[in-house]
């Protein structure tokens, strides 16, 4: 059976389909490794990041994050709807190119995309750790 795909568009999310991980600076690219290492091996996601210095733990709305995926699967969104994972969003912080300061910056989703819609659709902020 064929999952059932929705736009992350659906839920007021900003997708850019021109973003590449290419883009990304080689120096902030060794701390993504580093930070996604440590989500990996992390167990006690709230408490995992108490020495990383790379990463900033952060809360941030849904609507001021980039996404990076264009489809969710519904089953695995509908899941995080009503069970939420305490799991934190990986987002990394890139220049805008505008001078004003209140749009310097873009935060892309490169991990969580399911878990920025699910905290969308129950009006909730999302725990990020941004790298950048």
């Amino acid at each position: 059976m064929q999952p059932i795909t929705v736009s992350i568009t659906t839920f007021g999310i900003e997708y850019d389909h021109s973003f590449v991980a290419s883009s990304i600076p080689a120096s902030l690219q060794e701390q993504l490794d580093e930070v996604e290492s440590a989500m990996g091996a992390a167990d006690d996601f709230p408490n995992a990041f108490a020495g990383l210095v790379l990463g900033k733990r952060t809360t941030m709305p849904p609507r001021d994050l980039v996404a990076t995926q264009a489809e969710l699967d519904f089953k695995r969104l509908t899941e995080l709807v009503n069970e939420p994972s305490a799991k934190p969003v990986l987002v990394v912080k890139l220049s805008s190119g505008w001078l004003s300061p209140a749009f310097a910056y873009n935060y892309y989703i490169l991990d969580g995309h399911h878990r920025v819609a699910s905290a969308r659709l129950r009006g909730v902020d999302v725990e990020a750790v941004v790298v950048g």
